[in-house]
């Protein structure tokens, strides 16, 4: 008995696994392109829909280089652990932030926003193996450059900033982005909870620096700036006054803080999607994107093809949040020392700091643009600090 077209097509889509074996003729329900979070989160979606999907990954292992610091919000890892089980890979727990600015600082300790700091890596292969166990055929080392390497009519660019996929597609381009460097670095650790960032826009403009403690005797240090600066004095002087020496694990990486104006569309026959990076699902003020790159790259497995309804759907699910850190960034891209130095002491004087503490989420910012989120914070101003 023969099998049917589509039957014949997905059992020849079963065989295929690497560019040896992925001929012209074979075709699949979606071909994801990247096996970051996005890309394999969109797989495990639309496999549970009964797709056939080939990912395409330019690197030779997944997860490899590794361009994250990998601290991810606990809520968010928790929404992503049907596919990723987070405790097995998890580095450190992080409880507070301490922002440092000119000669003011201040700590938050958020009651709902802990973070846990992760092996990145080891999140992505995780991902990948919950994907290729379901049905999915990766092929490795094969860089998606050129329209006739695409294996299907439904198309997801998962391939980061400086995506091919949206070039071939000619999707609006990612006009704001900062150079990021992160290293692993040998140095005592006091307070092994409590990560430091270190926010000049003299030093650091355009972003800031950090130090995420791995344990009591490493940290990950990096920063990242404008295309252009150089924090090279600023960042040795954080180095220098926490002993750190003896550096590891180093990247450099793109970080895109704004959203594509544009992030689904038809090209004749072929529905095509952005994805995490790809599309700009950042947090511009962190440059984290894990969370909002894995629950984008989910919503476009489970609604591929349809192009019109994922632009839609992702901006009103995330749209909001993603709105309040591009915000909050513009706040803290003031280029004057004096103004950034001077509404940290507002900050903390106007109880900020403590409402951010008890109310807000690393992730979902949207609500704190609610009346219920303003209501909190004049109930808290009226009771004081009692």
């Amino acid at each position: 008995m023969r099998a049917k077209p589509k039957q014949a097509r997905v059992a020849r889509a079963q065989n295929c696994w690497d560019k040896k074996n992925c001929g012209d003729m074979v075709m699949f329900d979606v071909h994801i392109v990247g096996a970051g979070p996005a890309g394999s989160f969109c797989a495990v979606a639309a496999l549970k829909r009964g797709k056939s999907v080939l990912v395409s990954e330019e690197h030779a292992r997944i997860g490899e280089p590794v361009h994250c610091s990998g601290l991810v919000s606990q809520s968010g890892l928790e929404e992503m652990r049907e596919v990723v089980d987070y405790r097995r890979i998890a580095l450190n727990r992080i409880e507070s932030a301490t922002i440092f600015c000119g000669s003011e600082h201040v700590r938050l300790k958020p009651k709902k926003a802990k973070a846990i700091l992760i092996d990145r890596g080891e999140f992505d292969r995780m991902a990948a193996q919950r994907a290729q166990s379901a049905g999915a055929k990766f092929e490795l080392g094969k860089k998606i450059s050129r329209l006739e390497q695409l294996q299907s009519e439904c198309i997801v660019g998962a391939d980061g900033p400086a995506s091919e996929i949206a070039r071939l597609f000619h999707f609006p381009k990612i006009k704001r982005a900062v150079s990021a460097y992160q290293a692993d670095y040998e140095c005592g650790i006091q307070e092994v909870h409590d990560a430091k960032l270190y926010i000049s826009p003299s030093h650091f403009p355009g972003f800031f620096g950090w130090m995420i403690p791995i344990d009591e005797g490493h940290a990950k240090i990096g920063f990242a700036v404008k295309p252009g600066a150089s924090p090279k004095k600023a960042f040795g002087e954080i180095l220098h006054g926490i002993g750190a020496k003896k550096p590891a694990n180093e990247f450099g990486a793109l970080i895109p803080i704004e959203v594509r104006k544009k992030t689904a569309g038809e090209f004749g026959k072929r529905r095509v999607f952005l994805a995490g990076d790809a599309a700009g699902q950042v947090k511009a003020t962190t440059g984290g994107g894990i969370y909002f790159g894995a629950s984008c790259g989910k919503l476009a497995g489970e609604l591929c093809p349809n192009a019109h309804a994922y632009e839609r759907e992702w901006r009103r699910e995330y749209g909001k949040d993603l709105q309040m850190h591009a915000l909050l960034r513009k706040v803290m891209d003031i280029p004057d020392e004096r103004i950034v130095d001077a509404l940290l002491f507002a900050f903390k004087g106007g109880m900020l700091d403590r409402f951010i503490s008890e109310h807000a989420q690393m992730d979902r910012w949207g609500d704190l643009a609610g009346l219920d989120a303003l209501g909190a914070y004049l109930k808290m101003l009226a009771g004081g600090k009692n």
